[in-house]
C-alpha cells in the first residue's frame, strides 16, 4: 500500500503552480478540525508532504476548529463556517487541495440553499472548493478521497462536478473511481491511490507503553485486543449490534485471557461522533468489563496508531483503525458498516474477516476472531506483502 502511495500525491500538488512564484500559497480542505483522528492523519500526512517537496509554501487550513487545527499543526487556518474568508484565501492562493478522506457521501443528504453558507455541510460544503477553483481560475487537487455512498441526483451532480472541475484527482480505493465512471467521470482522469494515512510515522513503543501503563495496564501481560467502534444506525439496530458485540468481547475474554482495549477515534458531543460513548455502552453490557477499558483521553494520530500496534489483534470499525493496525502488521477483524471498509479490507487482501454490522452476530464475531488468531503469523505475512 505505501508502493502504492508513493510519492503520487506530492506529484499531484505540484500540478498547476507557476514555478516562478517567489511565494506559494496553498489551501488545504476536508474533514479537519473536528476532532476525528484518522482525518487528522491525514493531514499530519498532507501537510508534511507539502512541506518537504514545497518549502517556503504558506499553507491554510479550512478547519471546523482554527484554534486547534493551528496549534496541532503549525498552520495558518480559517473557519469552515467563514465563508468570506475563505474566499479570500482562495483568491490569493496558487492551489486548493481537497482531501483525502471519505467526504463525497449523502447519509445525510444534501442542500443546494446552502451551498456558500455558514450552514453548509456534507457534499454541499465540499462541492464549494471546485466551484471556487472554476469561478477564480485556480488548479484543484482532489486528493486521495472515498467517493460514496450517493443516493441522491443532487449530491451525483455536485460530486461529478467537483472532479471534472479538478486539475487532477486521485481516489483512494477502486471502488470510489468505479463509481465515479457510473456517473459520467471520464476514467482516465482519475487516478487510484491509497489513503494518506498509511504513510503516518506512528509514536514510539515507549511512549504508547507509557500510555497503557497510565490506563493501568501492564503491555504484554495477555493478550491485548483493540477495538475501535463508533455509533451508527443508519440500516441497522445499535441495541442488537452493540449486544452482539459484547457477547463476542466477554467470550474472548474468558477463552483466551484477554484484555480489551477500547480506543475512541473521535469524540464530539452528539451520539453519531461520540466514540468514547459509543464504547462505554457495549462495556456496560458487558459481563466481564473489568477486563475491559476505554481510554479516555484524547490522543494524537501518531499515538493511537502506537497503542494499536501494542495489540495483537484488533476488532475495527473506523476506519483508519483498520489502516493503523495494518501498518503495524497488527490482523484485524473489521466491522462493515460502510463501503470503505469493506474497501480497505480488500486492499489488505483481508476480505474474508470483514463481518456486516447488519448480519455479524456474537457467534461470527467470535469465530472470526478466533480465526485470526490461529492464523496470526500467517496473516501477518499477508499485511506485509499488502501494506509494503
Amino acid at each position: 500500500m505505501r508502493s502504492q502511495m508513493g510519492n503520487q500525491t506530492i506529484d499531484h500538488v505540484s500540478t498547476g503552480y507557476s514555478p516562478e512564484s517567489s511565494k506559494r500559497k496553498v489551501v488545504v480542505a476536508g474533514y479537519f478540525g473536528f476532532g476525528n483522528t484518522g482525518d487528522e492523519a491525514i493531514l499530519r500526512v498532507t501537510l508534511a508532504g507539502l512541506r518537504r517537496y514545497l518549502p517556503d509554501t504558506e499553507i491554510v487550513v479550512v478547519s471546523g476548529s482554527p484554534d486547534g487545527t493551528a496549534k496541532a499543526h503549525s498552520v495558518r487556518a480559517v473557519s469552515h463556517t467563514d465563508v468570506s474568508a475563505i474566499i479570500s484565501e482562495v483568491e490569493t492562493c496558487d492551489l486548493i487541495i481537497l482531501g483525502g478522506g471519505g467526504l463525497f457521501h449523502d447519509y445525510w443528504g444534501a442542500d443546494a440553499s446552502v451551498v456558500l453558507t455558514r450552514a453548509h455541510s456534507g457534499v454541499a460544503y465540499y462541492a464549494i472548493f471546485p466551484l471556487l477553483a472554476t469561478l477564480l481560475e485556480k488548479p484543484l487537487l482532489l486528493n486521495a478521497v472515498g467517493v460514496g455512498p450517493l443516493f441522491s441526483d443532487l449530491s451525483k451532480q455536485y460530486t461529478r462536478m467537483a472532479f471534472e472541475g479538478s486539475t487532477s484527482a486521485t481516489v483512494r480505493d477502486a471502488e470510489s473511481k468505479e463509481l465515479l465512471v457510473t456517473m459520467g467521470v471520464n476514467e482516465d482522469h482519475v487516478i487510484v491511490t491509497a489513503d494518506p494515512a498509511f504513510l503516518l510515522a506512528r509514536s514510539s513503543d515507549d511512549r504508547a507503553k507509557s500510555i497503557l501503563e497510565a490506563e493501568g495496564l501492564s503491555p504484554g501481560s495477555s493478550l491485548l485486543i483493540g477495538v475501535a467502534l463508533r455509533e451508527w444506525e443508519i440500516g441497522v439496530q445499535t441495541e442488537s449490534w452493540s449486544i452482539e458485540v459484547a457477547r463476542a468481547l466477554d467470550r474472548l475474554i474468558e477463552t483466551f485471557g484477554a484484555t480489551v482495549l477500547f480506543l475512541p477515534f473521535q469524540n464530539l458531543e452528539d451520539d453519531l461522533t461520540n466514540d468514547c460513548r459509543a464504547s462505554m455502552a457495549v462495556r456496560q453490557q458487558m459481563r466481564r468489563q473489568e477486563h475491559a477499558i476505554v481510554v479516555q483521553s484524547e490522543s494524537a494520530p501518531e499515538d493511537m496508531a502506537a497503542l494499536l500496534a501494542q495489540c495483537q489483534i484488533v476488532l475495527g470499525m473506523r476506519l483508519h483503525s483498520i489502516i493503523f493496525a495494518a501498518n503495524a502488521r497488527v490482523p484485524v477483524v473489521a466491522l462493515v458498516y460502510d463501503p470503505k471498509v469493506l474497501n480497505v479490507m480488500r486492499q489488505l487482501r483481508c476480505e474474508e474477516f470483514a463481518l456486516d454490522l447488519g448480519t455479524m452476530d456474537a457467534d461470527s464475531l467470535f469465530g472470526a476472531v478466533e480465526t485470526v488468531l490461529k492464523r496470526r503469523a500467517a496473516i501477518i505475512t499477508q499485511l506485509d506483502i499488502a501494506v509494503t
